[in-house]
């Protein structure tokens, strides 16, 4: 039973899982705000959503490939 399991268990999957894991950690040293919703929606959709989601904003906002090529 998921009640059984010991808060501190709960979190190490959290921060590998969703965290530490797709490499949010790093996308918060540059904005906590982003880093943040990345990681509510890996829990809620999953890692790689979270991702997709943050591509398809960059690429969005890259200005024709200006900033940087397309992700």
């Amino acid at each position: 039973a998921m009640r059984l399991l010991p808060r501190a268990t709960a979190k190490a999957i959290y921060i590998k899982s969703y965290w530490t894991g797709p490499g949010y950690d790093r996308v918060a040293a540059r904005s906590s705000l982003i880093a943040a919703e990345l990681f509510d929606t890996a829990v809620n959709m999953g890692p790689a959503q979270a991702g997709s989601f943050l591509q398809r904003s960059l690429n969005a906002l890259n200005r024709r490939g200006a900033d940087y090529a397309e992700l």
